[in-house]
């Protein structure tokens, strides 16, 4: 079974990372400003572009089965209240409708 995923540098906030969370997965991500905003907490960051400080975070979490268990828990419900696909749309034809009013 695949464990880790990873992503590019130059990519913004990627929908698998969104996906895994749903997943109750807990998250290593990269701590550029997209990723953290999505986590808010519910995952481990680790500092961009720095492998040493990537693999401290991937040994801590490997450490911590149970802390990984409750941010996965965490993260599944922060992408069901704030990533929600039924929401972002009603709030995206919001936005539409307000500039032909």
């Amino acid at each position: 079974m695949k464990r880790c995923s990873k992503f590019t540098k130059l990519q913004g906030l990627a929908i698998k990372f969104l996906e895994l969370m749903s997943f109750r997965k807990c998250v290593i991500y990269s701590d550029i400003p997209e990723n953290a905003e999505a986590a808010d907490g519910v995952g481990i960051p680790f500092r961009n572009k720095d492998v040493d400080d990537l693999a401290e975070k991937m040994r801590f979490a490997l450490g911590n089965p149970e802390l990984c268990k409750e941010l996965g828990k965490k993260a599944r419900e922060r992408v069901k209240k704030e990533y929600n696909w039924d929401n972002i749309v009603s709030q995206t034809e919001e936005v539409y409708y307000s500039m032909f009013r």
